[in-house]
């Protein structure tokens, strides 16, 4: 079995991230016909959802490669389930908003999840299988110690971009249930991240408060 290093899931954590911005436009240019640029970060082209769950169907892939093929896709059928669930329900009660609404599917639990998507993120699972050998041999290429810095750097920005995609997130939806600024930073965040821009930013995402149909 390969090793599972730190820089590994540096860099499959960014390419997930920018890769899940490009599937998410492609899928809107396909079905309406038009691109949108789904990006959950306030700094930079990422889609951090991806980022975790290519994090984590290589962790899966690469410890179980040895597992039966049916055992792996319900392995990554149920972290997919999972990390959607989590992301929907603390959404929910943190922001009262939400990004994704599955509540028209059938076997779905409150709009987070829905069967549908749990088999996607099986055979999405089953699919990237297919890479982990290549992605091994890829990695192989980028070891010593100058690309643990740089992975170290990378990791850094990321983790401050979230930080503060998270305060930006947390301020707009203050904002929304009229509660003033608390601080020089939410001065600026209103000053510079207003809700226009954050709607436009976060163009899929939505204040529960607002919905049209019962949930």
């Amino acid at each position: 079995m390969a090793a599972i290093r730190f820089s590994d899931t540096v860099w499959l954590f960014t390419a997930g991230s920018i890769l899940g911005v490009l599937i998410e436009g492609l899928f809107c240019l396909i079905r309406y016909g038009h691109w949108e640029t789904h990006v959950v970060s306030m700094l930079g082209p990422f889609c951090v959802i991806y980022g975790f769950g290519a994090v984590g169907f290589y962790t899966v892939g690469t410890l179980l490669q040895d597992r039966h093929t049916a055992f792996r896709f319900l392995i990554y059928a149920f972290l997919g389930t999972f990390v959607e669930l989590i992301c929907g329900w603390l959404l929910e009660h943190w922001f009262h908003m939400y990004a994704w609404d599955y509540s028209g599917n059938a076997l779905n639990y409150r709009g987070y999840i829905c069967f549908s998507m749990t088999a996607v993120w099986g055979c999405s699972g089953l699919l990237f299988d297919k890479l982990i050998p290549r992605l091994h041999t890829f990695f192989g290429m980028f070891q010593g110690k100058a690309a643990s810095v740089i992975a170290v750097v990378v990791a850094v920005v990321m983790v401050s971009d979230l930080i503060f995609t998270l305060s930006c997130i947390n301020r707009w939806a203050r904002r929304h249930r009229g509660l003033e600024a608390r601080s020089k930073m939410e001065v600026i965040m209103d000053a510079r991240y207003d809700d226009d821009y954050m709607q436009q930013r976060f163009c899929e995402w939505n204040f529960y408060d607002e919905k049209k149909t019962d949930r």
